[in-house]
């Protein structure tokens, strides 16, 4: 995380108490693009975006281990070196987990379409404001937009898949109980989905999680499936093989036994008087 890190390092909680004061401090200079605008220009997969994504949270993850959250996140502040490192920057309205007790009105507001609903209402800080961000980001990176609003809080757009729908939906839940607690049960959800497992976020029936288990075992589903079908149509020969040879068998008996009729009926016929008329020679 470079210079914010050497940033957090230098704050102290008694001598200040936002971690504004981190501003003091000389961070290093970031040379790079936003990780919307790097994911487009680049072309990056689904999968690009994920790891690029991922790779950046860890930065927000390690802002949180050292108390801080960041009350920010937006594309700007997520930059990508030309190098492909992704870079968290602008601390500028972060503030100390050890504030949580405290209310935010009199402090710096966030970017309204990336700030929690919490944290546009003032409430105490907490590292699910950082998770809603996140989400934010995540279904523009993904999507190429930010989500519909709708009565209910943002609505993940169809173009994404059921599980990634979910994820984003609950990284954007409205009420902090209901979202990712922490970013890396965000970012665990994630690798799950990349590595073709349940995600937590759909809860998951048990045709859920059959679909997910095919998807993860493709080539051994797949081999299971020729070994069980060439073992059904084997069978199927086998039967039907069996059910021709009981056809010709009863073929063959019928046939003896018209045999054994026309033999009998000649040998009788051999055997019997030959008839002779009533004024036969004298």
């Amino acid at each position: 995380m470079g210079g914010p890190a050497r940033c957090r390092r230098s704050l102290s909680p008694s001598r200040a108490r936002t971690a504004r004061s981190a501003a003091r401090c000389s961070p290093e200079h970031v040379d790079g693009v936003d990780i919307h605008r790097h994911a487009r220009d680049t072309g990056l997969f689904l999968r690009q975006r994920l790891e690029l994504f991922t790779t950046a949270c860890e930065a927000v993850g390690h802002a949180h281990r050292q108390l801080v959250v960041h009350r920010d996140l937006k594309p700007s502040n997520l930059l990508v070196t030309a190098a492909g490192r992704p870079k968290l920057v602008d601390f500028g309205v972060a503030r100390l987990l050890t504030e949580a007790g405290e209310q935010q009105s009199g402090q710096p507001r966030a970017t309204r379409a990336y700030a929690s609903p919490e944290q546009l209402q003032g409430e105490p800080v907490a590292v699910t404001d950082d998770v809603y961000s996140l989400g934010m980001i995540l279904h523009e990176l993904l999507t190429g937009h930010r989500p519909a609003v709708g009565p209910d809080g943002p609505v993940p757009d169809d173009a994404l898949d059921a599980d990634l729908r979910a994820i984003t939906a609950t990284a954007l839940a409205q009420t902090a109980a209901t979202r990712y607690p922490s970013v890396g049960a965000l970012c665990e959800d994630i690798a799950r989905y990349q590595t073709h497992h349940p995600v937590g976020a759909r809860g998951g029936d048990a045709l859920y999680r059959a679909r997910r288990f095919i998807a993860r075992h493709r080539l051994g589903v797949v081999g299971a499936v020729l070994v069980t079908a060439s073992l059904v149509v084997g069978l199927s020969l086998v039967l039907m093989r069996a059910r021709q040879a009981d056809r010709e068998r009863d073929a063959a008996r019928l046939a003896a036994t018209r045999v054994a009729q026309i033999s009998e009926f000649l040998t009788r016929s051999c055997h019997s008087p030959i008839p002779t008329g009533r004024s036969g020679r004298r």
